[in-house]
């Protein structure tokens, strides 16, 4: 029996070609973009489960008001180890580019440096060398998997040495481990691994106080004490930094233990190793996108089943007079739809390794659907295709096998079309592609807004150049060298480059709050060099570099602490470095982070000595080729040992943005996809509604109906659909966006009814095009030919 209704159904699939294919099409694209989708998010929440005590795992921060920093000072973990025995181990991590010399050449890694319980603390197991003793020589080194392949092949280093430069000077290490391929995506990650003790030796004074927070500290700690342990978190803080207590006896700052399992779902916080976790809300975004396109691709399939459906009631009649049963007429319906269901998921299988492989960058992964490792997500999809088919089958499968025999022959019994599941599902449809079309525009106008807002400085023709000086006397001698060829407009030196290095201090207001202040160290030249605009006192000149506590400062800064009559004034306390610091002129506010945050404090010290330094190079309009070659060539004259590192700010500050316009890309994409889908089953519905009401557009025409008439007729109620569901997604889509993207940004754009007429106006075009080119085929067609036909 199984066989003839498979035979049955390969037969009714031949007699449908049309609607079949689009069946097959809309729903194939709709699994494997669910696929696409369960993967990434499978890979991402599954990340770092291959540690051992990863539930114990505990990533401590500070905390000062709203303000969080991922540092932690060197003291600190010993300290609490000691003291607090709910703690039973610890682990400190700092990262930093370093340069390594290999074969007399020269590449910049990122080298993370770390106690010697790193392998141990983490679960890393080594391809090569002893976890336990990996890193307990000071001049050790550990490479990962990759860094060992690229320099040594299938060969084993063990015992060979390398050459890293740190403070200037390149210094022999020994290779003693290389750590194996991560099963999972890994938060922690390093090319190499060497003791902490190396990152100490530019100031060992941070061994010895609570002030320098550079290092990321990890904790183990039970569950059950979790609680407690951050309970005497502020106890603990009093002891030992009894100046972060104000007046009113309240804590100025606090430890903060936040799960190392929870690392990968969580942005902003970076450093020691750490790369930074996925958005939340951005995979709960892309897993609700998943599920829409999917819903449109099921009701798609429902729909012209539903539709197609109709046409068959005279067989049902047959197979009942010659005695079918209604189960066998069920059982029929069903296997048809499982069919189709089935066939779908096979192509889907083929269209998501080839959208995995295609968007690889896109989605920055390189997953495989055929592993190994994914039985869970293919038994998502055979349980997605069976009740696919089951529903899609289920509703012409009761209903028209519950038509009584007489009903059958007398007229068509219309499942399809104009009754109330079909339109209910159409509108779904609508109100969906809607609310994809409003967010893929507003994520575009938000992208928008990014690029072209002003930053309050001049962004454009700016080298910015890495320079890791022997001495402050060669960097300033390159500076006036470059400054000299006829391409370069000005030259500056920064400690820091908008995007590229930062530095935080605090400062004890007269109230006796404690105030975050940004810090950059600059020279004479960075206010020309960036067109930035000085709104009270004046820039730095040379006589202001001869004394080391003159600052400018921001707005902002000049707000938060009130102040009327600035220049001139010394701030009341040692910030960072600088003993009371004066302020000779105040910056109009700039943009010295990303857009997502506001404009904080900032003061930029006129200090003379830069640990980084940064060559910010104006290049002239139209010579940016050859002024980027002659600063090359001045920068490995003067600087014969370190490697040529260059970019550009605009760039630098477009790749701040990379993760948002990555996603917006990723939502434009969905949005098409799901266009695409809601453009088939129009078509499809549309070809079968004018196939049905062929004779009677016949009729109209012979009785002089207009070809604008029927075709007004027959859109007619594809217009009300659109209506209704237009007025269903604005609020869904206005909360998606307000509270799940818009949210993250301190600047963003505002909801608009440009915004929201765009899309109905997008929806109503598809609709047009979708059901006008087959309402006019079957208006056009000669009545003559329609009723003919019995």
């Amino acid at each position: 029996m199984l066989r003839i209704h498979f035979i049955t159904a390969l037969r009714n699939f031949r007699r449908t070609v049309s609607t079949s294919v689009i069946n097959l099409l809309g729903l194939s694209i709709g699994l494997a973009t669910c696929i696409v989708a369960g993967l990434y998010i499978k890979q991402a929440v599954i990340a770092d489960r291959f540690h051992k005590d990863l539930n114990s795992i505990y990533r401590v921060n500070v905390k000062i008001k709203d303000f969080y920093m991922s540092g932690t000072p060197y003291l600190f973990a010993e300290t609490i180890k000691a003291e607090l025995p709910s703690v039973f181990e610890t682990l400190r991590t700092s990262d930093r580019q370093v340069s390594l010399k290999i074969n007399n050449e020269i590449h910049k890694h990122q080298v993370v440096f770390a106690d010697s319980n790193f392998l141990t603390f983490f679960t890393f197991p080594l391809e090569f060398g002893n976890r336990q003793k990996a890193l307990t020589g000071l001049r050790q080194v550990v490479l990962s998997h990759e860094m060992a392949e690229k320099y040594f092949g299938d060969e084993n280093p063990l015992g060979q040495v390398i050459k890293l430069e740190l403070e200037n000077v390149f210094t022999d290490f020994e290779i003693t481990g290389v750590a194996k391929p991560t099963p999972q995506l890994s938060s922690m990650y390093f090319d190499f691994l060497i003791p902490l003790e190396n990152n100490l030796l530019r100031d060992p004074r941070m061994k010895e106080n609570w002030d320098h927070f550079f290092f990321t500290t990890f904790i183990k700690v039970s569950e059950r004490n979790v609680a407690s342990l951050r309970e005497a978190m502020p106890a603990f803080v009093s002891r030992h930094m009894p100046d972060q207590r104000g007046p009113n006896d309240e804590l100025r700052m606090n430890f903060i233990l936040n799960s190392y399992a929870d690392h990968h779902l969580s942005q902003g916080m970076t450093g020691g190793g750490l790369r930074e976790g996925k958005s939340r809300e951005s995979l709960m975004i892309f897993a609700a996108i998943a599920l829409v396109i999917l819903l449109l691709a099921c009701f798609n399939f429902m729909n012209l089943t539903n539709a197609q459906s109709s046409r068959r009631a005279v067989e049902v009649g047959i197979k009942k007079v010659v005695g079918a049963m209604r189960p066998q007429l069920i059982r029929q319906f069903l296997t048809e739809t499982l069919v189709l269901s089935f066939i779908a998921a096979f192509i889907a299988l083929g269209l998501a390794e080839l959208g995995l492989f295609v968007f690889r960058d896109l989605l920055q992964t390189s997953l495989s659907l055929f592993d190994g490792a994914n039985w869970d997500v293919f038994l998502g999809l055979l349980i997605i295709t069976f009740v696919t088919g089951i529903l899609g089958g289920m509703y012409p499968a009761f209903i028209l096998s519950n038509v009584s025999t007489l009903k059958t022959f007398r007229k068509y019994f219309k499942v399809g079309g104009s009754n109330w599941v079909t339109r209910s599902i159409l509108s779904l449809q609508f109100t969906l592609s809607i609310i994809l079309i409003i967010c893929a525009i507003v994520m575009w106008k938000q992208q928008r807004y990014l690029m072209e807002k002003e930053l309050g400085y001049n962004q454009e023709q700016v080298l910015v150049v890495n320079i890791n000086p022997k001495d402050t006397a060669s960097t300033d001698f390159l500076k006036n060298e470059i400054k000299k060829l006829p391409e370069v407009i000005n030259v500056s030196r920064s400690s820091n480059s908008f995007t590229r290095g930062s530095s935080v201090s605090h400062h004890l207001t007269s109230d006796k709050r404690n105030m975050f202040i940004y810090m950059m160290s600059v020279d004479q030249d960075f206010i020309p060099t960036m067109e930035m605009e000085v709104v009270k006192g004046s820039a730095f000149t040379n006589q202001h570099r001869e004394r080391g506590s003159d600052i400018l400062v921001n707005e902002t800064l000049i707000k938060t602490l009130g102040l009327q009559d600035s220049i001139g004034i010394k701030l009341n306390s040692t910030v960072g470095w600088i003993d009371k610091p004066t302020i000779v002129g105040v910056i109009k506010d700039f943009h010295h982070s990303m857009l997502k945050y506001e404009i904080q404090p900032m003061m930029i010290l006129n200090s003379h000595w830069m640990e980084e330094t940064y060559l910010l190079i104006r290049l002239a309009p139209g010579k940016t080729l050859e002024g980027l070659n002659k600063v090359q060539s001045l920068v490995e004259k003067t600087n014969r040992d370190s490697l040529f590192e260059y970019s550009f700010l605009d760039d630098n500050v477009t790749k701040q943005y990379e993760a948002e316009l990555r996603w917006s890309m990723i939502i434009s994409l969905a949005t098409g996809v799901a266009i695409f889908l809601s453009i088939l089953g129009l078509l499809g519905l549309a070809m079968f509604t004018a196939e049905q009401r062929k004779k009677e557009i016949g009729i109209r025409k012979v009785l002089g109906a207009s070809i604008v008439q029927l075709v007004s007729l027959l859109s007619r109620g594809y217009m009300a659909l659109i209506t209704i569901a237009f007025i269903l997604a604005i609020p869904g889509a206005y909360y998606l966006m307000n509270e799940y993207w818009l949210n993250n940004f301190a600047y963003k754009v505002e909801f608009d009814v440009f915004i929201f007429v765009i899309a109905l106006a997008v929806v109503i075009i598809i609709a047009a095009i979708s059901v006008g080119t087959q309402t006019l085929r079957a208006a056009l067609q000669n009545p003559a030919e329609t009723l003919k036909e019995e």
